[in-house]
């Protein structure tokens, strides 16, 4: 995603409603909070962080319905065409379950990565 290999690109996921105090801050606010604290928690320097992006998502949780199981076979008969496609988190596995599961598809996405599985 990141063109240059001395880089790297970071998402933060914030829980919030729509119209709350920090759905409603500006997106260099947001970018701002998102800088402090990844200096906290020390993933990032801050002055190392050159740019960020908001990207306000309403109604992000899936829903399950009568009729998910549906469209879930629609969306897995697509992805799974692509042979080098890592799907990780509630969005991209389109489940919804804990951040603790969201990070551990995250490591075995990188598990598959390292041992060429997923090329």
């Amino acid at each position: 995603m990141v063109p240059d290999q001395d880089k790297t690109c970071l998402g933060l996921e914030y829980f919030c409603f729509e119209g709350d105090e920090l759905w409603s801050m500006s997106d260099q606010e947001l970018i701002e909070l998102g800088k402090r604290e990844l200096s906290t928690l020390g993933l990032a320097d801050a002055c190392n962080i050159e740019d960020g992006l908001v990207v306000r998502v309403p109604k992000a949780y899936p829903v399950y319905d009568s009729r998910y199981q549906e469209s879930l076979r629609i969306i897995y008969e697509f992805i799974n065409q692509i042979n080098n496609l890592q799907l990780v988190g509630r969005n991209g596995m389109h489940k919804y379950n804990n951040q603790d599961h969201s990070m551990l598809t995250a490591m075995l996405a990188v598990e598959n990565i390292l041992r060429n599985d997923a090329l």
